[in-house]
């Protein structure tokens, strides 16, 4: 096995350093202990303790822990820049164990842009009290005034005194220190001890570039993913998908061909086989004869929008102010639009994989997973064992931007390690990651906007229909009573999770679901429907900058349809109705970077010369959980074939402090590379009873020759703590290239993705 000696099991074995011994001049007491507000220990080592963040080993380096994990963004070296920076200690001396349920504290998912933000001040306060609490035991060794110390590379020296390494004051012993930890309804919060952490002018680490600890084994190809992973006695699995989303096992009328060591596994509607190697795993699967019922539950694809509208939603008011009816009524010009957005995927390019050892005393999953802790929860209900008997271990896969097929695949190991009574391994092809992972959902939007005689903008109305981006795919309940937070039962459509038959139900964060405006309107109304019929068969769920990508895409676009109707440049116009002084920043940053010339759109210039090839630029702003964004895209239309290329992008971006400014620009690329491919090529596609586009044919993304050149402007700003970086630049940039195009051609392409047929429809029929 490959399953490394607990560390609360070690933790127990060892000896302990109370520190809570007097000393030579001035020291700060031990943290108070803070009761936890959660209803019992899940096992994994509790927050408000030292010892489950930070170890000093022997040999002085240091050991930290986290629930995060690294989805491919680098946070894995930005978190270990920060450790190091607090203890004084190069990055080499410092690892960082992610994910592993029995090893490190519950917090919660890697989503939402959250590891520096959340998970930074966290370890920046557990490794500045462990800094505190070494300086405090050297402090008495010494016999000196703990002001008199000082630290270089893990080595504590006093004048005159001698010094201590970090091993040799404490190495591999435990501190005993209590922190205070704050637990909210979304998951932990801060945590935090009696130390002050370093003052960012102090900062040596923190803001530069040093490499990335994970790239060179990657591009080598010596890093090993879950997919490479192997464990003795371990079978090769594959699911086997009924013929329509929910549909029901009918029959299995055994294997049309004999394949050596093939067996069928069965429970519920969940049917799967293994084999002893995968070649005969995909062939047993494809030889199962197997009858399922009839199931044609989707909706026309050409109707969703009718669907959304249609389907009962629960209203959630985002924000009102003033008397939006009214001020439409007397507007001088009023301007309505109607924008959708279609179901889209993860589309990881490694397709999920999973390997679970399920036995009577005990599970160990091994899993890409965005939630190893909350994946726990779930795996124990569906597996009816201990939440204290799972253990749930992170291995890197393919980066999942959301939350993609990795905890369903998780869900299929686990069912048949159970069943079979042996370790077994799942690895789904292409048709299972694009037919089954969680989709990103469908939105329709209808904006409303009035102005007055000057142009100002006076009514702003925004309301929208989607099914909801926050619900998660949930393998058991989670919850207390097993039912979502209105009490009702929620059944998921993926086989193994209806052997449990109940979802998760959690609250939506305003950012995940409603509306979030960035302008100062005197008359606003911003409202959202969230329906869930189309989650009893596509799921739904996360997908980089849930929601907001959509919500963006139409606000951003209305606006530029705003100013164009007051006939006033797109940057000035969004200039007068901005109040916060970092987003101004910003804007002005990416105007100056790509030298925009202040004029308003379209450029009739280029709309009306001959030619069938014209330029054009837009531009887009978003705020997202106080990441502020503009950009600017210059994009090229071919008239004769409706087809959009992407030439430039410039990007200007505030997060606060910047850990790793290369860090953060590759992710200021990597959004901007796919949300170009997401508003260009991606759709999700399907009949009445099953996803159809289930190949990259079928689901076409950007090439890298189609890849635009990207500038990226990034303001730090120390004084501000790390907002995440994760998904803001993705929200701007459906609007700032459907901007552009307006500008080029005088056309609004209100309906994501700007395919070239549909684009050169929209133009044909604007030339009629």
């Amino acid at each position: 096995m490959l399953e490394p000696l607990s560390r609360r099991t070690f933790l127990k074995g060892t000896g302990a350093i109370l520190v809570t011994v007097s000393i030579v001049g001035s020291m700060p007491g031990v943290a108070a202990a803070a009761p936890l507000q959660q209803q019992e220990s899940s096992g994994s080592p509790p927050p408000d303790q030292l010892d489950s963040w930070i170890k000093v080993q022997a040999d002085g380096t240091v050991k930290a822990f986290t629930g995060k994990v690294e989805v491919g963004q680098g946070v894995r070296t930005g978190l270990s820049q920060i450790i190091a920076e607090e203890l004084d200690l190069p990055l080499s001396s410092v690892t960082l164990v992610m994910g592993d349920t029995d090893l490190t504290p519950d917090e919660g998912y890697t989503a939402d842009s959250g590891t520096i933000r959340d998970a930074g001040p966290r370890m920046r306060a557990a490794a500045a009290e462990a800094r505190l609490t070494l300086l405090g035991l050297a402090a008495r060794t010494f016999g000196v005034p703990l002001q008199q110390l000082s630290v270089s590379n893990g080595v504590v020296s006093a004048p005159g005194a001698g010094s201590a390494t970090y091993s040799d004051l404490i190495g591999n012993q435990n501190f005993s220190v209590q922190l205070t930890a704050k637990v909210t309804p979304f998951g932990l919060g801060p945590i935090s001890g009696t130390a002050t952490p370093k003052d960012p002018s102090q900062y040596t680490l923190v803001g530069t570039s040093p490499g990335r600890s994970d790239l060179r084994t990657k591009v080598t190809g010596e890093f090993t993913y879950v997919q490479d992973m192997r464990v003795p006695g371990m079978v090769h699995g594959r699911v086997v998908r009924p013929t329509g989303i929910r549909s029901k096992l009918v029959s299995i009328d055994g294997f049309k061909d004999n394949i050596p060591g093939a067996q069928v596994l069965q429970k519920g509607d969940f049917v799967g086989v293994i084999a002893n190697t995968e070649w005969d795993a995909i062939r047993a699967a494809d030889a199962l004869q197997v009858t399922w019922s009839d199931w044609n539950g989707l909706p026309d694809m050409a109707d969703i929008a009718s669907v959304l509208r249609g389907a009962p939603a629960v209203n959630h008011p985002a924000s009102q102010a003033g008397d939006v009816w009214q001020a439409l009524d007397v507007s001088e010009s009023g301007l309505s639009a109607t924008y959708e957005t279609p179901f889209e995927m993860h589309a990881s390019i490694g397709p999920a994989c999973a390997i679970a050892d399920v036995q009577a005393e005990g599970a160990t999953v091994w899993v890409a997973t965005q939630g190893p802790h909350p994946l726990r929860v779930d795996l124990s209900q569906l597996l009816d064992m201990p939440l204290n008997n799972v253990r749930v271990i992170t291995v890197e896969g393919s980066g999942s931007y959301g939350r993609n097929g990795a905890d369903l695949a998780a869900a299929d190991a686990a069912i048949m390690s159970q069943l079979a009574g042996k370790p077994v391994r799942v690895q789904w092809m292409r048709h299972d990651e694009h037919g089954w992972e969680p989709k990103g959902p469908a939105m329709v939007q209808d904006l409303q906007g009035g102005l007055a005689p000057n142009g100002d903008v006076v009514a702003w109305r925004h309301t929208v229909w989607t099914p909801p981006h926050f619900e998660g795919i949930a393998l058991g309940t989670g919850e207390p009573g097993g039912n979502n937070l209105d009490g009702t039962p929620y059944r998921s459509s993926y086989p193994a999770a209806d052997l449990i038959g109940k979802k998760v139900g959690r609250p939506s964060p305003g950012a995940f679901n409603t509306p979030v405006l960035t302008y100062n309107f005197p008359n606003v109304s911003l409202l959202q429907f969230d329906q869930s019929d189309f989650a009893d068969a596509l799921i739904t769920d996360w997908l980089r900058g849930p929601a907001q990508f959509q919500h963006t895409f139409a606000q951003e676009s209305f606006l530029d349809e705003l100013a164009a109707a007051a006939g006033q440049d797109p940057v000035q116009f969004r200039l007068k109705y901005m109040t916060d002084d970092r987003l101004i920043a910003v804007l002005n940053a990416v105007a100056q970077a790509a030298n925009w010339e202040t004029r308003p759109s379209p450029n009739l210039e280029v709309v009306n010369a001959r030619g069938s090839v014209v330029t054009g630029r837009g531009v887009a702003v978003a705020n997202r959980d106080g990441t502020l964004v503009a950009e600017v895209a210059q994009v090229q239309v071919d008239r004769s074939s409706g087809d959009i290329r992407v030439l430039q992008f410039w990007a200007a971006q505030d997060c606060g402090l910047i850990v790793n400014p290369k860090g953060v620009q590759a992710q200021v690329e990597g959004n901007i590379i796919q949300a170009t491919s997401r508003t260009l090529r991606e759709e999700v596609t399907f009949d009445s009873s099953n996803v159809t586009s289930l190949d990259w044919r079928a689901y076409p993304i950007l090439t890298f020759p189609e890849v635009p050149q990207i500038q990226t402007i990034l303001i730090n700003r120390p004084d501000k703590p790390s907002s995440g970086v994760g998904e803001p630049t993705t929200c701007p940039v459906a609007a700032a290239i459907s901007n552009g195009v307006f500008d080029a051609t005088g056309v609004r392409l209100r309906r994501l993705p700007l395919r070239a047929d549909r684009v050169l429809a929209e133009l044909q029929a604007a030339s009629t």
